[in-house]
């Protein structure tokens, strides 16, 4: 389901104001129409619309009990390079979702109260993480390189987060952004980076021994859908 409209358009006054000074539309983002611009090949689980340049934004998932989602495989032809603000928001069945490499924009609240959504990749096309809030079974976070700016709040709540791996492209984190996190928690990033001197200022472990930009997450699914990280492997040269 498709529409020719920009992915956040304001709709009069209803929209409200994030935490970090961004607004976000509230239950007035249009039901997509079909258009011919893209080939749709998933199952349509989730609307669309047509950012009227051959992209796409993913508006809202509309299948609650999908529990495994590759965002692009439902998408189609076109790429997908925006989330709208709480487009996955009450998903509590979403177990994995696979975020597009062409992705350049997460809207704030995108996966809030994914409460079964544990491991996360955030592609380096993104330039800044909003606030995600409240996925209280999240453990691990990858932020592929490239991504510049984490917002303020952004894992906030994440109770369960162990693990956030942060490239040394991240120059700026936000205040709170790992607030109510597990007292496990251990940022992952090279020496010296803006991450190390965030975890020593906020008292957070930090852990530069294990860390490589160039490596991949190695993950194993097993029959009950659940994620288990198995360690990394070099990925391959570009």
């Amino acid at each position: 389901m498709l529409t020719r409209r920009p992915p956040f358009v304001q709709e009069g006054n209803d929209r409200i104001m994030m935490q970090d000074g961004f607004s976000a539309p509230v239950d007035s983002v249009p039901r997509p129409r079909f258009s011919s611009a893209c080939a749709m090949v998933g199952r349509h689980v989730m609307d669309f619309s047509d950012n009227g340049d051959g992209t796409l934004t993913a508006v809202r998932c509309i299948d609650r009990q999908a529990d495994d989602l590759d965002i692009q495989f439902e998408a189609g032809a076109c790429p997908v390079v925006a989330i709208a603000p709480r487009a996955f928001e009450g998903c509590a069945a979403l177990r994995r979702v696979i975020l597009p490499e062409s992705l350049r924009q997460i809207g704030e609240m995108a996966f809030s109260g994914c409460a079964h959504l544990r491991t996360l990749v955030i592609p380096g096309g993104v330039q800044r993480v909003g606030t995600l809030a409240k996925c209280s079974q999240m453990e691990r976070v990858r932020i592929e390189p490239g991504v510049a700016q984490l917002g303020p709040s952004c894992f906030s709540k994440c109770a369960a987060l162990k693990r956030v791996e942060i490239p040394a492209s991240v120059a700026q984190i936000g205040g709170g952004a790992f607030f109510g996190c597990s007292k496990e928690l251990k940022l992952y990033g090279a020496e010296g980076v803006p991450a190390q001197q965030y975890a020593r200022l906020n008292g957070l472990a930090f852990d530069s021994q294990s860390w490589k930009e160039d490596e991949e997450l190695v993950l194993r699914e097993e029959e009950d859908g659940t994620l288990t990280v198995m360690g990394a492997r070099q990925a391959a040269p570009h």
